[in-house]
């Protein structure tokens, strides 16, 4: 497995987290229970997508995750406790290209879209303001 580029994984314990840092080569990692594992992202090399899922998601996770300088493709599934804030810790990444956001609440103005210079797709689904 030590090729492999592609992960979904629905549940995995949090003593069995590591196991999954051998797979260097991995590309996308997607992960259901992800903030629980948010800092486990940044530790492999190659990682270009992956999602974050949950309500407790903050512009403090935005921050880590504005730490995976490889991301080129980010979905984020969240309620209402990210701010604009949180999208601009994301223009760190500097090889971002797709952005998905879905059920949230706050506001995206112009201003912090064009500050994600290298984007080429956003998706914003279920906004109350845009």
């Amino acid at each position: 497995m030590t090729n492999l580029r592609k992960l979904n994984i629905t549940d995995i314990e949090d003593n069995k987290i590591d196991i999954l840092l051998g797979l260097t080569k991995l590309e996308s990692l997607i992960i259901n229970d992800t903030l629980k594992h948010i800092d486990i992202l940044q530790k492999f090399p190659q990682l270009k997508k992956t999602n974050i899922y949950g309500s407790d998601i903050t512009d403090e996770t935005l921050l880590a995750v504005s730490r995976i300088l490889t991301l080129e493709d980010l979905t984020i599934i969240s309620e209402e406790n990210m701010t604009d804030l949180g999208i601009k810790y994301l223009s760190r990444l500097p090889n971002l290209k797709i952005l998905r956001v879905y059920h949230s609440t706050f506001d995206v103005t112009p201003e912090i879209i064009l500050q994600l210079t290298k984007l080429q797709e956003l998706h914003l689904k279920n906004y109350i303001y845009i």
